[in-house]
């Protein structure tokens, strides 16, 4: 439903930091270790005294560990120098966490780099629930005006542990059901682990992150780490203790 809105690296080290090991993929794929030393160097090569490096690479570490990452993007970590430069070495810590992994899905042949992992996890690294997942935002019909509407499914688990989809109708303007279809927590039974949809209609009218509504129904049926809002430029994931990450929408568009 969506919402009408009224450091440095100590001696001997592996040179990877924080830990454990975040690694950084640039735009051909290749994989290197995160390393605040590096980092400080870049912007020493820049044109900045030492001092001030080096606490924007501190600053930057403490932001790529707090994200949770495994993998971030050269894209990423240039978005975030340029947040901090552009604030006196703080930034808009949320701002930064939620450009870090830019672009990575959008390289060809995520995660086969020499020490790639493909950054989208669980239920997102089956194709078969992100081909549903895009069917179901063209489907939403986001640039007509008089025929947008959201579409939804449910993403559910099988014995040997992969992932299916079940669609859900077709819903109205700004809301779409089909929670009616659970009961003792399966469909047609399988087990349901997941819920996608989306929210075609554009801001600053809507909201475009998952509404209050979304979340509470995520919390309902046990939904979290797989429910996903799918909107004009973001995916949306709602973690299992309530808070939303916004991943790039391209994590949906290649395979």
């Amino acid at each position: 439903m969506s919402q009408r809105i009224s450091r440095s690296t100590p001696a001997g080290s592996s040179g990877c930091d924080p830990q454990p090991c975040v690694r950084v993929c640039n735009r051909r794929g290749v994989f290197s270790p995160f390393s605040a030393d590096r980092v400080a160097g870049t912007l020493v090569r820049a044109g900045l005294d030492g001092c001030r490096a080096l606490t924007y690479a501190d600053r930057l570490a403490d932001l790529v560990e707090a994200s949770g990452l495994a993998v971030v993007s050269t894209d990423g970590i240039r978005f975030a120098i340029g947040e901090l430069l552009t604030d006196s070495g703080h930034g808009c810590a949320g701002a930064i966490a939620n450009h870090l992994a830019d672009g990575i899905a959008e390289i060809p042949g995520p995660g086969h780099g020499p020490l790639g992992e493909d950054p989208r996890k669980g239920a997102l690294r089956e194709k078969k629930v992100r081909e549903a997942m895009k069917k179901a935002w063209d489907d939403s019909k986001a640039g007509d005006p008089a025929k947008r509407h959201e579409e939804a499914g449910w993403i559910v688990q099988n014995d040997d542990g992969s992932y299916d989809v079940i669609p859900i109708s077709s819903g109205g303007k700004d809301s779409v059901g089909g929670y009616d279809q659970i009961v003792d927590g399966k469909i047609n039974g399988k087990r349901v682990v997941g819920r996608y949809h989306t929210h075609p209609n554009p801001p600053p009218e809507y909201e475009q992150g998952p509404s209050p509504a979304d979340k509470r129904n995520c919390e309902k049926y046990k939904l979290g780490g797989e429910y996903y809002v799918i909107s004009g430029d973001k995916l949306y994931r709602v973690n299992a203790d309530g808070s939303v990450t916004e991943l790039p929408k391209s994590y949906i568009l290649v395979n």
